[in-house]
């Protein structure tokens, strides 16, 4: 589903004709890079991948899904394809390490150009964002920028926050 899945796959006798369904453009293009030939994407979103495996022509209720993905998820997507009668196999391929600090250059480049807008795809790093800004002193600077969220769920840890310039990215 991810760039991470695929740069993370290990397959051995890797059949180049299974579908490969890609979260967006960029996974898909990797994905084709790593040797698949019949690619899907979703066009960026984990809802919208959802939608084109349930809609998709090439699989139906008795298809066997592997999902492959890293140790730290957004959504529940296995969850979601399940409740919609599909046989899904989730695969944790990668683990994802927190970031909790930030360096004192990046840090004076924050202060000398505050971002206009900041894009954040996960919840943990919306977490990770809002912990920095705080520990290092930069959310006053980072509140007044607008923060492009990939779903409802990431955007709601903003909200919470008291961010006020929160939208939903919609590729």
């Amino acid at each position: 589903t991810s760039a991470n899945a695929i740069r993370n796959l290990n397959v051995k006798n890797k059949n180049k004709d299974k579908i490969c369904f890609c979260v967006g453009a960029i996974t898909e293009k990797i994905t084709r890079q790593s040797g698949y030939l019949n690619t899907l994407s979703a066009g960026g979103t984990v809802n919208a991948l959802k939608n084109l495996i349930i809609n998709s022509d090439q699989i139906n209720k008795n298809s066997n899904i592997a999902y492959f993905c890293g140790d730290n998820l957004s959504s529940d997507l296995d969850f979601e394809l399940k409740r919609e009668g599909l046989k899904i196999k989730k695969i944790v391929n990668y683990s994802s390490e927190k970031i909790t600090d930030l360096n004192d250059e990046n840090k004076k480049i924050i202060e000398s150009h505050p971002p206009d807008t900041i894009f954040v795809y996960s919840s943990r790093s919306a977490q990770s964002f809002i912990e920095i800004t705080k520990n290092h002193s930069l959310y006053p600077l980072m509140t007044g920028s607008i923060v492009m969220c990939i779903s409802k769920k990431v955007a709601e840890f903003f909200k919470l926050d008291g961010w006020k310039k929160i939208e939903i990215f919609n590729p």
